[in-house]
């Protein structure tokens, strides 16, 4: 069903009934297609209404003053476009699809309503939103301190384990519809710069060329890194490196 992913995205912090189930999907019942490179969530719009990606991704985006744009988030299938229910101020953001994208729209009272209806969807609701939280903390350190072989490294790892919590990578195959652009203003570099670190991280066999990307080796990703999955809700961080690898981190 379209609302599986919003499920198992929630499922990564509690164990849900069926009335839990059901309420969920009733709440994705609205579903509207945006084509890709489509602004869906505007700058300045209302939030009464927000919506949940339900298949492809999206980005939240800003324009600076000089028309240069950045990336600060991406948002994957069972992603929530804006956790924060109680309130309707104006975003302060874009967000654009990055692929054609499935969503579903839904009012923040109903969303609302739903979660204090449910203990156990309350409960995962806030920690899906801490670990957003937490996302955004990583990528401000991306962006003031990490090296770019460094960000790009954390990049993958987050989408990889983000992407598997949904079942949509397995055994180190990352999707990854996001173009160079698309990383490079998510990274804070230049595309010439993200095509270099890249190439380097292909000849040292970190990464290789696919249709998406391929990490032959997780745990040496990681350590390039510096890459702790627990600020995602994790506790088991062998389920997703189980080897940390000996390649070296510069």
């Amino acid at each position: 069903m379209r609302s599986d992913p919003v499920i198992r995205r929630l499922c990564n912090y509690e164990r849900f009934s069926i009335h839990e189930i059901n309420a969920v999907r009733q709440l994705c019942n609205d579903v509207r297609i945006f084509n890709k490179h489509r602004d869906f969530h505007n700058f300045g719009a209302s939030s009464e209404y927000t919506y949940v990606v339900l298949n492809g991704w999206a980005a939240r985006y800003f324009i600076l003053p000089d028309g240069e744009r950045r990336i600060i988030a991406f948002l994957l299938p069972g992603d929530f476009c804006d956790l924060n229910f109680a309130t309707t101020m104006p975003l302060d953001h874009g967000i654009v699809s990055i692929t054609e994208c499935a969503t579903a729209l839904f009012s923040k009272s109903a969303a609302e309503h739903v979660m204090n209806s449910f203990v156990a969807l309350k409960q995962a609701w806030g920690k899906s939103l801490r670990t957003q939280e937490a996302c955004q903390h990583q990528w401000l350190v991306s962006a003031g301190r990490r090296s770019a072989r460094a960000a790009v490294a954390h990049l993958f790892c987050e989408l990889y384990v983000r992407m598997h919590q949904v079942g949509l990578a397995h055994d180190g195959d990352l999707p990854m519809p996001a173009s160079q652009i698309d990383l490079a203003d998510a990274i804070g570099i230049t595309a010439i710069h993200l095509n270099r670190t890249l190439r380097n991280m292909r000849d040292d066999g970190l990464i290789e060329r696919t249709q998406g990307v391929r990490i032959p080796d997780l745990g040496a990703l990681r350590q390039v890194a510096g890459f702790d999955p627990r600020h995602l809700g994790l506790d088991d961080v062998g389920m997703f490196f189980p080897n940390l690898g000996t390649r070296a981190t510069s």
